[in-house]
């Protein structure tokens, strides 16, 4: 059994279902695919290491790419602020954020971020500015009744 590489993937195949040997005489070592092209079996393991190699580089490099505009910085403070529950600056930043960029996810985590510092009218505006750009209606429903149950619960 031998394999070949098939987007991304280690195949084991059958010899005989993808090519055939060629005689000494015509290549010494090399294997003749049916499409009629000759490689070696050193070529092609380098050939496969290489884009291995590079593959592994190029993804390397995707991952230490750091938000270049100030607006994905101010998303990457913000999510960092929402995670960690300071939910004061959350709400300054997704206001921010809402003003350059509105986008649903932004209204939806704003209107956590104001509930919980108990803004409550402006929490529900906020998760109907979101449902209105396309933030899915569970999510809007849920945190306007989320808004309603913390308004009861003070007055």
């Amino acid at each position: 059994m031998n394999f070949i590489w098939i987007i991304g993937r280690f195949r084991w195949i059958p010899e005989a279902l993808l090519w055939s040997r060629t005689s000494k005489s015509d290549s010494p070592g090399g294997v003749q695919f049916k499409k009629g092209w000759k490689m070696n079996r050193s070529s092609a393991w380098r050939i496969g290491i290489a884009l291995l190699f590079l593959g592994a580089r190029a993804s390397a490099g995707a991952r230490q790419q750091q938000p270049t505009s100030a607006v994905s910085q101010t998303a990457s403070n913000a999510a960092t602020a929402y995670d960690g529950k300071d939910w004061a600056k959350s709400a300054k930043l997704y206001a921010q954020i809402v003003q350059a960029a509105p986008n649903p996810r932004a209204w939806c985590r704003l209107g956590v971020s104001l509930n919980k510092i108990g803004e409550n009218d402006k929490a529900i505006e906020a998760f109907e500015k979101g449902r209105a750009l396309g933030l899915p209606p569970q999510f809007a429903e849920y945190g306007i009744a989320v808004v309603f149950v913390s308004k009861k619960d003070q007055g």
